[in-house]
């Protein structure tokens, strides 16, 4: 018996370390699925979270960029706010000098304009025709100047004083300065030039050049062969004095004095025969072309 129950023994010990590496087993492939999908779930919150901070960061840029683009919108808007306002300023400072210069016309028999001074510049306007109520020198003075209150000088406009209505006519005029001797310009007399005699600056001489321009088109045009000759003769006179008269009802054509196109960066205030202030383009329409600007400029640093 004792021989039998010694070889019973260690197969009892066999299957007792059998069943415990069963039950490890077991336990262990029990545990497995919680074990991943605890891993599923901590990757899952990790992802979230993330996500959630990318839109975070993402919210957060586009508050920076709305705040970049709102601050520098608002600078542009300042600045254009203050260039309007000195644009309104020039342009009341002109309309007050054109006043002051229909009231100079009309103390005189023939209505001329100030006459163009060379003193202290070439081509300006003196200061001494405007102490009166409507004008002062200072509207002489640009706005679009730097330092306005510490004026030193610096010429904001161009004055022409003669009766000058496209560019070539405009040339011509600024060619002549250079010709001749400047002290010997007589205040509101004709200047003679490469295109004829240009005469001075006064009020209706605008309307007679048109009529006048007119009459010599109509002229050269009746010099045709033409069946009805006593009709056309007749249409000559007529014609230009009706278109005279039509185009007097428009705004002047005929600049006066020329703002400096440099002082607002992209063009500068015309003041004109009838007026009236426009603010005119650089480069742009007669009197803001690039040749007579040009011209203009090249009367600075003239000297007699």
């Amino acid at each position: 018996m004792n021989g039998i129950e010694r070889s019973n023994r260690p197969n009892f010990l066999a299957l007792l370390a059998f069943w415990r590496l069963i039950n490890s087993l077991a336990h262990t492939l029990n545990l497995a699925p919680c074990y991943y999908e605890v891993q599923r779930s901590n990757m899952r919150r990790t992802t979230m979270a993330s996500a959630r901070q990318k839109k975070q960061d993402l919210s957060l840029w586009i508050l920076v960029c709305i705040l970049v683009g709102g601050i520098v919108y608002a600078a542009y808007a300042v600045d254009d706010l203050f260039r309007e306002n000195k644009r309104d300023r020039a342009r009341e400072g002109l309309e007050r000098i054109g006043l002051a210069c229909k009231e100079y016309a009309n103390r005189n028999e023939q209505n001329y304009w100030p006459p163009v001074s060379f003193d202290p510049t070439p081509l300006s306007l003196d200061s001494t025709l405007l102490n009166s109520a409507t004008a002062k020198p200072a509207d002489l003075i640009s706005p679009a100047l730097p330092n306005v209150n510490q004026y030193t000088g610096e010429r904001s406009y161009y004055y022409l004083g003669y009766a000058i209505m496209d560019e070539a006519h405009g040339l011509a005029l600024v060619n002549a300065f250079h010709d001749i001797d400047l002290s010997d310009i007589e205040p509101l007399a004709p200047i003679e030039t490469s295109l004829g005699e240009i005469s001075a600056l006064r009020e209706g001489i605008e309307r007679l050049m048109v009529a006048d321009e007119l009459n010599r088109q109509q002229v050269s045009k009746s010099n045709t062969p033409n069946p009805r000759a006593a009709y056309s003769r007749m249409l000559n006179w007529i014609l230009p004095v009706a278109h005279a008269h039509s185009y007097a009802k428009g705004p002047s054509e005929m600049p006066a004095l020329i703002e400096d196109p440099g002082l607002f960066g992209n063009g500068g205030h015309v003041l004109y025969l009838d007026g009236h202030v426009e603010f005119v383009p650089y480069p742009g329409k007669f009197p803001m072309t690039r040749n007579f600007i040009a011209a203009l400029e090249s009367m600075k640093d003239y000297s007699r």
